[in-house]
C-alpha cells in the first residue's frame, strides 16, 4: 500500500519566534540596497519567510498588487517590525525592497489560492469552499473568485502565473 508522504507545511514564523526568544531580542535584518535583500542567508530566509506568513495570514489578498491599500501595507510593516529589527527601516529604499518582496510573496499566495479555485467546476462551488488562509475573509475570497471567473482574466491568467524560477 503506497501512502502519501507528509509535505513540509507553510511557515508560521515559529522558528523566528524561537530564535528571538533564544537571543533575547528581535533578529536584526540589514537589507543591502544594491541587492535588495539581506546578504546574510539566515536573515534573508527569515525575512522572506516572515513576509510570506504576513502575505498569507495578516493582510487581505488584493486581486492586483496596485490595489493594495496603504493601510494594508502599513499593517504588514507593523507585523514585520514585531518580529524583526530592520536596520534603516524608515529609509525609502529599504521600504521599497520590503514592499517588492512582499509583492512577490503575495503573488505566490495568490497562485496557491488560484490553484484551489481551479479545483471546482463552478464559481458557486468555489465560493462555498474557502481555503484555510487565516486572514482571508469570505468576502475577500468571493471577490477573488469573481475576478478569476471573468472571461478577460481567464484569457490572461497563463501570462500572470509565476514562473518556476520565481
Amino acid at each position: 500500500m503506497a501512502g502519501t508522504r507528509a509535505k513540509r507545511g507553510r511557515t508560521r514564523g515559529k522558528g523566528l519566534r524561537k530564535m528571538n526568544k533564544a537571543i533575547g531580542k528581535k533578529l536584526k535584518i540589514t537589507i543591502n540596497a544594491e541587492k535588495g535583500r539581506p546578504i546574510n542567508r539566515v536573515q534573508s530566509a527569515k525575512l522572506s519567510n516572515q513576509l510570506g506568513f504576513i502575505s498569507r495570514e495578516c493582510i487581505p489578498m488584493p486581486t492586483k498588487w496596485r490595489d493594495m491599500e496603504d493601510d494594508d501595507f502599513n499593517l504588514a510593516k507593523d507585523h514585520l517590525e514585531m518580529q524583526l529589527d530592520i536596520v534603516d527601516g524608515e529609509d525609502d529604499g529599504v521600504i521599497d525592497k520590503i514592499q517588492q518582496t512582499l509583492k512577490h510573496r503575495s503573488r505566490n499566495a495568490l497562485y496557491t489560492l488560484h490553484k484551489h479555485f481551479n479545483k471546482f467546476d463552478s464559481i458557486e462551488d468555489a465560493k462555498a469552499n474557502k481555503p484555510n488562509f487565516e486572514n482571508l475573509s469570505q468576502d475577500n475570497w468571493e471577490t477573488l473568485c469573481t475576478y478569476w471567473n471573468d472571461p478577460i482574466v481567464k484569457q490572461n491568467v497563463p501570462k500572470m502565473l509565476p514562473t518556476e524560477a520565481s
